[in-house]
């Protein structure tokens, strides 16, 4: 057996194994994708929409998806990663936007966690705009909502774009 850059193998036979993780995470990918995961599309308005953070549907539309305001949202899932982006780390408003609502996801978190740790969801700013929607270990001074049906796979760690991020396994369906 031949290990080639530490990803793939090749194993008697002359057949390729790929492993399913990988160590380079960056928020909005989808995990595993040997395990169940489900993806919807949905339509974001008015906001611009970050990769690995938390949306919640908005009240009027099945299909329409904004920013969290409230804890009283209804969170839909984690929009996920535009793999075509040229840098700018988010879906425009307007634009349709893939959303992860079952399965395993990298999110974006502002503080560290480890596996197993609450999984909680900000929902109001603390100093900026763009912190709605990340995740993090704790309430924050009820800045931020526990998601119940969800919950930390791995520590967190900091991508190559100096951006914090963990493995949550969520079950939002």
């Amino acid at each position: 057996m031949v290990t080639i850059n530490g990803n793939v193998t090749v194993g008697d036979g002359g057949q390729l194994a790929y492993l399913i993780y990988t160590d380079i995470q960056y928020a909005g990918q989808v995990y595993d994708t040997n395990e169940l995961y489900n993806v919807v599309s949905m339509v974001n308005p008015t906001d611009n929409i970050y990769y690995g953070r938390m949306v919640k549907r908005i009240a009027a539309s099945a299909s329409q998806i904004g920013q969290p305001t409230t804890d009283a949202d209804d969170y839909k899932g984690v929009a996920l990663r535009d793999l075509a982006d040229s840098g700018k780390g988010y879906f425009e408003a307007g634009k349709a936007v893939p959303v992860i609502t079952n399965g395993n996801v990298v999110v974006e978190v502002d503080q560290d966690v480890t596996a197993d740790d609450p999984v909680y969801v900000r929902f109001t700013t603390a100093g900026g705009g763009l912190d709605l929607g990340v995740f993090r270990k704790d309430a924050d001074t009820n800045k931020a909502v526990l998601i119940t049906n969800a919950r930390y796979i791995s520590n967190s760690v900091t991508d190559k774009y100096g951006v914090k991020v963990a493995v949550v396994k969520l079950n939002l369906i």
